[in-house]
């Protein structure tokens, strides 16, 4: 009596590799015998592509939704000028908005010194002339180095 041609074996798969979406299919003893050891090594390679490349079509369809939203969300607010926390180094995220700060007095110390330089040249004063245009001089240099970095 062949007691072998009714027992089925599984596949034998390391835990680490498993995935619950696959299943394991079950491979009779005389099939085995039939087709030699190899035969189930070639369904455990089979598995393994199969499942690799199920992960690679769920990351690229991760990838898809997340440009999807991306453009979405330019379509409908714009372009954003100012860096994304993403595009920001962990160690450099608390430098960025102090710069952007620093800039920000800049600029109005600028605008300040040109009001200042407008009203000397307006009161009379010998030098003012040449005290405003050195002021629209150094306004447009940090406009252009600003739009420049």
């Amino acid at each position: 009596m062949k007691t072998h041609s009714r027992i089925t074996t599984h596949l034998v798969i390391p835990q680490h590799l498993r995935r619950a979406s696959i299943s394991r299919p079950k491979v009779s003893l005389s099939a085995l015998l039939a087709h030699g050891i190899g035969a189930q090594w070639d369904v455990y390679v089979a598995q393994q592509r199969a499942a690799d490349l199920e992960r690679r079509e769920q990351d690229l369809e991760a990838r898809e939704r997340a440009l999807t939203e991306r453009a979405e969300h330019i379509r409908k607010h714009g372009r954003n000028n100012f860096p994304i926390p993403d595009e920001i180094p962990e160690p450099s995220r608390p430098l960025i908005p102090r710069l952007f700060q620093l800039w920000l007095v800049l600029a109005a110390t600028l605008i300040i010194n040109l009001v200042a330089c407008i009203v000397l040249v307006v009161s009379g004063q010998g030098d003012g002339a040449r005290d405003l245009s050195g002021a629209i001089t150094f306004v447009e240099v940090v406009a252009r180095f600003k739009s420049a970095v």
